[in-house]
């Protein structure tokens, strides 16, 4: 026996299974694993648009922006002409609009404002119509902060030379950082650092000694995930190399001049401590001295 399945209005079914498959069908809509993935770079604070289009034929369906990973995640949703905010992720809240004057062209693209390191992660565009929902875009959307980095002189080391310290500050995700010379060779640093910042963001310093003449140092931050560099330079003038070449040599001789006075300091003070006890001594001698005779007559 040969079993059909029909979904026209009228279905004539002798296998339950495509009563089944039927319901799948009507209730999911079109799938999403033919939709290609878009991947979309942006920057903390910056204005990005999801691209998503439509073909629009009489009235415009209902509109769906989501992102996957939320418990809420809702960021848009546009239905009668209007969005609506109560199913919406409050963290979406005033930064997620239409392109509303693009509507009636079949562009229903999400704008997102004021990006945070937070909203990076894959978001869905869908419109419901004729009792199903249709996905129509998936968008990867990666957010990195860099700010630029800050590189500066510290105090030298006891071997001498130019200490200079390059600091990444709130980058995402977690960058490399470099030292490099003029003819672009990397100078030897020390093992990055990871300090204190927030939770959406990472911040690394690193420090290089600088001992040979080296006029101008290039600090060099790199994120390999998203690709992105950003560099920053610093000029050291020929006497600073010298000044800093002097710095052992001028150590020792102000610890050596201060303990000198130290010694003296103490030996002064000695001296006088010795000379009120020998005067003291001289004066009691003197009167006792004086004070014989008298008790010679009694």
């Amino acid at each position: 026996m040969t079993f059909t399945c029909r979904s026209s209005i009228r279905v004539w079914v002798t296998n339950p299974g495509c009563v089944l498959f039927l319901f799948g069908l009507l209730s999911s809509g079109s799938a999403s694993a033919d939709i290609v993935p878009q991947t979309i770079t942006a920057h903390v604070t910056e204005t990005v648009v999801l691209p998503c289009r439509i073909t629009v034929n009489d009235e415009l369906p209902t509109v769906e922006w989501s992102k996957e990973g939320l418990k809420e995640n809702i960021t848009l949703l546009y239905r009668d002409g209007c969005e609506t905010f109560g199913m919406k992720n409050p963290g979406f809240h005033y930064r997620t609009n239409l392109l509303l004057n693009k509507l009636k062209d079949g562009n229903i693209s999400q704008i997102i404002y004021n990006l945070r390191v937070s909203d990076g992660g894959r978001y869905h565009c869908r419109t419901f119509r004729g009792r199903q929902w249709q996905v129509h875009a998936i968008i990867i959307l990666n957010v990195g902060a860099m700010p630029e980095p800050k590189l500066t002189v510290v105090p030298s080391s006891p071997g001498g030379g130019v200490t200079l310290e390059c600091k990444a500050e709130c980058w995402f995700p977690e960058p490399d950082i470099t030292f490099h010379d003029d003819e672009g060779n990397e100078i030897t640093a020390e093992k990055p650092t990871r300090g204190p910042g927030s939770t959406e963001c990472f911040t690394v310093t690193r420090r290089a000694v600088v001992q040979t003449p080296i006029n101008r140092v290039t600090c060099r931050v790199h994120e390999r995930k998203l690709n992105q560099t950003k560099k920053t330079e610093i000029y050291i003038p020929d006497d600073w190399m010298r000044s800093c070449g002097n710095i052992p040599a001028i150590t020792g001789i102000i610890t050596f001049l201060l303990t000198g006075l130290i010694i003296c300091a103490i030996v002064f003070l000695v001296d006088k401590k010795s000379c009120g006890k020998y005067a003291h001594s001289s004066q009691v001698i003197k009167e006792s001295l004086l004070d014989k005779p008298e008790s010679h007559k009694d």
